[in-house]
């Protein structure tokens, strides 16, 4: 099976560097081949890389043990964030017309796009989170068909500082393995042990780590 196939998924940690190897099968599911983890001393804290060199080699060391033991060579890597270097800001985009209309799902799109272009100084959106929309001055998740001259859109983005970004587009780039995407940790965690149910009727999910706590809520 081709290189493309075989994927890297890293968590920067405080105590360790962990990677998991997983095999995308034709049908779109991905299977966990193996693990593996190095221990980390004082060189990420916090969720921030403060030494690049250390850290492409813990991430250059569970590379090629995995590939090893394995037999299979790895092109793409998704690498996981949390800690500090996280923050939820929240925005409100607002789109008016000049009569009523049906809301589409090209307004939403808009929308969308407007917040996503959202500027935050010496920080980037990584994730965004759309919370609620107001039509006729009501709340709605489903404003899609809805008949209005104005609409709200809320959204939550997950922002961090843009050196975050760059500091792991080097340090993978020393491991010869491009970045498919940065994913949010504690979103992820979130999506595998809350349900749909738990989100909706609203929760914490508190994730204990080795130099940060991280708190969801929902």
């Amino acid at each position: 099976m081709g290189a493309e196939m075989n994927i890297i998924a890293i968590e920067l940690g405080s105590s360790a560097i962990r990677g998991m190897l997983g095999q995308r099968k034709a049908d779109g599911s991905i299977q966990l081949l193996g693990y593996e983890k190095e221990p980390v001393t004082d060189w990420i804290l916090k969720g921030v890389i403060h030494n690049y060199d250390k850290t492409t080699q813990a991430i250059n060391a569970i590379k090629s043990r995995l590939e090893e033991r394995h037999k299979l060579y790895v092109k793409k890597a998704y690498v996981g964030v949390s800690g500090q270097s996280l923050r939820t800001v929240g925005n409100k985009v607002s789109k008016q017309f000049d009569v009523k209309v049906s809301i589409t799902d090209d307004i939403i799109d808009t929308l969308q796009e407007i917040n996503a272009n959202q500027q935050y100084p010496e920080s980037e959106i990584l994730e965004v989170l759309p919370q609620d929309y107001i039509v006729n001055g009501r709340s709605t998740n489903e404003p899609v068909g809805v008949q209005s001259d104005r609409i709200e859109g809320l959204f939550k983005n997950v922002i961090a500082r843009r050196t975050l970004c760059q500091a792991i587009n080097r340090c993978m780039a020393g491991t010869q393995v491009e970045v498919a995407d940065i994913f949010i940790a504690p979103m992820f965690l979130a999506s595998y042990l809350l349900s749909e149910a738990d989100r909706r009727s609203g929760c914490a999910l508190v994730d204990l780590g080795a130099d940060t706590t991280t708190v969801s809520v929902y």
